[in-house]
């Protein structure tokens, strides 16, 4: 796991894309955090909790409901490739396997 932090970009803002999880079941969770805000007031969570889909430790759905643009910046930097689909009420969010040295971890 890489804890340098990789330098993205979005909506023209330098970024970092970090590593967490979700404590109520140890899930993979993604947000990104812009450069100019270290504190993390304008952190954008891009992972959804689908608690009753099935989902690898290396995997974690995609919240294309409120970031869309979240799989386009995935694939064009490299970060990640669908691998499913998991299901919410009407939406339908893509399993992504994340490549763990492209995302950070903050300890």
């Amino acid at each position: 796991m890489n804890t340098n932090l990789s330098i993205f970009n979005l909506f023209d803002e330098p970024c970092h894309l970090i590593r967490s999880t979700y404590q109520c079941n140890g899930r993979l969770a993604l947000y990104v955090r812009f450069e100019n805000d270290p504190e993390g007031f304008e952190d954008i969570v891009i992972s959804k909790n689908l608690d009753g889909e099935p989902c690898a430790p290396d995997c974690c759905y995609i919240d294309t409901n409120n970031c869309p643009w979240a799989e386009k910046f995935l694939l064009d930097n490299a970060i990640g490739q669908p691998v499913g689909i998991g299901f919410s009420g009407f939406c339908i969010y893509p399993c992504y396997k994340i490549d763990a040295n492209k995302i950070s971890e903050v300890k």
